[in-house]
Formats: structure tokens, C-alpha cells, sequence
């Protein structure tokens, strides 16, 4: 989307694609759920504040030897944590793991992802064969607004936050359905326009909560201490007891 202009009766967006001729389209509303980088929400003039953290992390569908099968593996070192979780498809296991600050930028090589692996344990783990590797920061941001006239946002194009908690598709999730009623309502004339204000009033709350559950969550996991103590340990919280996936927590981490 490149234009978005409102008038008392809609809204008119111009849409452009690589290779596409552009087009005009013409809606009563619009809702942006277009993430984080949202056209949308920059043409609506809707500020995005917040912060980005510095720490850089991987992640990575694998294959890795040297891992007890069928558990979620978690190592706790010096440079930040580590996590393993048994996937099946497209690999065995999902990889999180914080990259050493010396860690070189460019593209994510598999030699890289061994080296940041090697960093966080004494255990002798080999990665190898992955489906697909990445890299990724990790911002908090919050929307100063939701709507702007006839514009709604929801989703990540309102709110970004830390993955710790998984909340960030339930969130959107929520955000999308609390609005897609009150839309369809409006649009068939079965409620007052005036039912669209509550979508900012009962949504912000709930972004904040989590922005702010998050960003505790994230600092510490990613604090900077020794890890001090020989061996691993079996750790089981209540969701993973509900999971049926039991955890392991690694004390003998680099």
C-alpha cells in the first residue's frame, strides 16, 4: 500500500506490487494486520513507540546428535539461554539460542549455528542437516492508537513484543475477532458506529499487560550470569506436565 486517503463516507487505499499495475481501491474501512512494518499504520500517521533489545538470537529447524529425544532441552549460560524443542517436521528440533555479541553479521551459516551452540554448553551436541536458519532481534513496541478515523490496526501492525509467553498469535487472534464482529455489524447495519470505539478501549489494556509481562519475562531469561553447578537437572513445570513433554534444564552450560 502506498496512499491512503479518508473522507467522511470511506477510505481509499493505493495498492502497488512488484511487476503489477497499481490499483485504487475503495472500502468503508480499513484494518491493517499488515505486522510490524505496517503501511498501513505509517500512512495513518499512528506512531509505533517503544524499543529494540540488543541481543541478537538464531533460530533453526535441525537436526542435532547428542540429545536425549522427547524432552525440551534448556541451557542456561553466560551469554544467555538455549533452547532445544522436539519438533518432528521439518526436523527434529527447534533451535533459540543467543548469539555471542563477538558473533560476525551476514548470512546464517550452519557453521555458525554450531559455533553458537558450542558457546552455550560443555556437551558435545552436532547439528546438522537444517531445514532452514535465521536470524532475528527482538523489539517491544505499542501502537499509540488502534484507530485513526475509518483506519483500524490489529495484530502485529498494533503491538510487537518478545516471543516469551507465546502470546503474540493469541493476541493478534483476539485483536482481529474483538474487531471483526463489531465490523460486520456496522457494515450491515446492525449496530452504531459508535460500537467501533470500544475495539481501541477494550484491546489496549490487553496489549500493554502483555507487552509488559513479556518484556520482564524476556530480561530474565536473557540476564548475564554464571551458571554455576556440574550435571543437569529434570525440570517439569505444570504446562509442561499438561504438554506430556517433559523438561531439562542444563546446569554444566559454557
Amino acid at each position: 500500500m502506498t496512499g491512503l486517503e479518508q473522507d467522511a463516507a470511506g477510505v481509499t487505499a493505493t495498492l502497488e506490487s512488484p511487476g503489477v499495475p497499481p490499483r485504487v481501491v475503495r472500502a468503508r474501512f480499513v484494518v491493517g494486520c499488515d505486522g510490524a512494518h505496517s503501511a498501513t499504520r505509517r500512512l495513518a500517521g499512528i506512531d509505533f513507540a517503544g524499543r529494540s533489545f540488543p541481543q541478537r538470537f538464531l533460530l533453526a529447524d535441525v537436526e542435532a546428535d547428542g540429545l536425549e529425544r522427547g524432552r525440551v532441552h534448556v541451557f542456561l549460560a553466560r551469554t544467555g539461554p538455549m533452547f532445544l524443542f522436539p519438533l518432528g517436521t521439518p526436523a527434529s528440533w527447534r533451535l533459540i539460542v543467543t548469539l555471542p555479541r563477538s558473533a560476525p553479521r551476514g548470512p546464517v551459516t550452519l557453521p555458525v549455528v554450531q559455533a553458537a551452540v558450542a558457546s552455550h554448553t560443555r556437551e558435545h551436541i552436532v547439528v546438522h542437516h537444517p531445514a532452514w536458519l535465521t536470524e532475528f532481534t527482538v523489539s517491544s513496541r505499542l501502537a499509540e492508537a488502534f484507530r485513526r478515523g475509518r483506519v483500524f490496526l490489529a495484530g502485529d501492525a498494533a503491538h510487537i513484543h518478545s516471543p516469551a509467553g507465546a502470546q503474540g498469535m493469541n493476541t493478534g487472534i483476539q485483536d482481529a475477532v474483538n474487531l471483526g464482529w463489531k465490523l460486520a455489524l456496522v457494515c450491515h447495519g446492525e449496530a452504531v458506529p459508535a460500537l467501533l470505539r470500544s475495539h481501541e478501549r477494550e484491546r489496549m489494556p490487553v496489549a500493554r499487560a502483555v507487552l509488559a509481562m513479556t518484556d520482564r519475562a524476556f530480561r530474565v531469561a536473557t540476564v548475564q550470569i554464571p551458571v554455576q553447578g556440574p550435571g543437569s537437572a529434570d525440570r517439569q513445570s505444570p504446562d509442561s506436565r499438561r504438554l506430556g513433554t517433559p523438561v531439562r534444564a542444563h546446569r554444566n552450560a559454557a
